[in-house]
């Protein structure tokens, strides 16, 4: 709840892990093959996803946020 009113406060978006450890301990406890196919990062979000959401949003490659790319390209310059 801390981290996000902080980060409302200052409009910027940020992400809670899971925090919940009985989900944790649930899935943890399903055999490897389920939990992964063993290339795909979040495979069991984007597998629960499918047919909710369009499948472009599913695929969609990370990309950094514009503040990030801001933050590093001024840093750099900085170290010039």
């Amino acid at each position: 709840m801390k981290v996000d009113r902080a980060s409302m406060s200052v409009s910027l978006e940020s992400r809670a892990p899971l925090l919940d450890h009985l989900l944790v301990e649930e899935v943890f406890s399903w055999p490897e093959h389920i939990r992964s196919d063993g290339r795909t990062l979040k495979y069991l979000f984007r597998k629960a996803l499918t047919g909710l959401i369009p499948q472009s949003l599913i695929n969609k490659p990370k990309q950094a946020s514009a503040f990030r790319e801001n933050w590093v390209r001024d840093w750099k310059e900085l170290q010039v």
